[in-house]
């Protein structure tokens, strides 16, 4: 799983009981309207979630989105490293 799918699933606060179904996924790319108020997923799995999860995923991100506008905003590498 790479670290981008990391990341959502911690926040989205997906459970160890459910992390089978990332293994070997990534999160290819967020993309979201000018207003930041519509975002598509494209999110890589090797096998299908149940769609209890999917609902569950689907809610969560709402929430988060609703709580925090910036939750997913591009995060840039430093110049330092």
């Amino acid at each position: 799983m790479d670290n981008k799918l990391e990341l959502l699933l911690k926040k989205l606060n997906i459970n160890e009981k459910d992390a089978p179904y990332f293994s070997g996924g990534s999160l290819d790319k967020i993309i979201a309207n000018k207003t930041k108020t519509n975002y598509k997923f494209y999110i890589t799995l090797k096998t299908n979630i149940p769609y209890e999860l999917y609902e569950y995923m689907n809610n969560e991100i709402r929430k988060e989105l609703k709580r925090d506008k910036t939750i997913f905003k591009r995060q840039r590498k430093s110049q330092d490293s």
